[in-house]
């Protein structure tokens, strides 16, 4: 397991007091209803668990994907514009855009979801006196497979815990390949779930979410001309709802020059628990 950076660590328990602060506003005693299994379609069920997301994902999840990000993101040009992708009520990125000045269009299918965000941003006490100082954000409601974004616009990418629910996971690659600059400076920044996600349906039955192992990713990635930089999985004893969670961090890099595949050379890769 990897030995965490003190400064890192200080910074990410910063986050977490904007995160608690947001989670309060969030809470109800009725959190189950909101699940996402318990509509008739996934599309009604996000619209639903919009409403009170920030309460349902962990606290241990949140530390965890934000000490990630701090310990990679890399700005690379000034001015950039950074795409969110299914970013639910984009905490990671209203927060990054507050103490880093960085400018995020935030999407998701979800408007809902977008709707949160937006009160977050706009009305979060966190950020009384200092969201103006910040970097912009920009909401848009948005199909992760067909995304409304000029091709060839966007600096770098995230997308945190999201890619899986994607009924055709790789054509959201595809969408990021087509609206990444070209000139190789960019990177995308992946948090996927490690393990099939298992749903309640409203009459009981059961749904399971895509499992998509790393390697395939790596590989999905690698044909779009991504190369692998970096990959980490993230253990958390408490996941959403209380329940353990095991999800895998991809840092990859738009290259159109020849590279070597991640299954030809010996990528660091490293181990987190919480």
């Amino acid at each position: 397991m990897k030995e965490l950076n003190p400064d890192v660590v200080k910074i990410a328990k910063n986050f977490m007091m904007f995160v608690k602060s947001v989670r309060n506003e969030f809470q109800t005693e009725r959190l189950m209803d909101f699940l996402v299994g318990k509509s008739v379609s996934l599309r009604q069920g996000w619209e639903k668990a919009g409403q009170v997301w920030p309460a349902i994902e962990s606290p241990d999840n949140y530390f965890v994907t934000m000490y990630t990000l701090l310990e990679n993101l890399e700005v690379r040009r000034s001015k950039e514009t950074w795409l969110s992708i299914g970013a639910g009520p984009a905490l990671y990125e209203i927060w990054l855009s507050k103490i880093a000045q960085m400018n995020f269009l935030v999407s998701d299918f979800s408007h809902q979801m977008c709707k949160s965000a937006k009160t977050i941003f706009d009305g979060t006490k966190v950020l009384s006196g200092s969201a103006a100082r910040g970097g912009k954000i920009f909401h848009s409601a948005m199909d992760m497979e067909s995304l409304g974004v000029k091709s060839n616009t966007v600096d770098q990418i995230i997308s945190v815990n999201a890619l899986h629910w994607a009924p055709d996971w790789r054509q959201v690659i595809k969408e990021m390949r087509r609206v990444i600059k070209a000139d190789g400076l960019g990177f995308a920044y992946l948090v996927v779930s490690g393990a099939s996600i298992n749903i309640e349906g409203p009459d009981g039955e059961k749904q399971s979410v895509s499992d998509i192992s790393r390697e395939l990713v790596f590989d999905e990635l690698e044909k779009n001309q991504f190369e692998i930089f970096f990959s980490r999985i993230m253990l958390v004893k408490e996941g959403q709802l209380g329940k353990p969670a095991q999800r895998y961090f991809i840092k990859a890099r738009l290259n159109l020059k020849n590279f070597s595949s991640w299954r030809e050379k010996s990528m660091k890769l490293s181990a987190y628990a919480a």
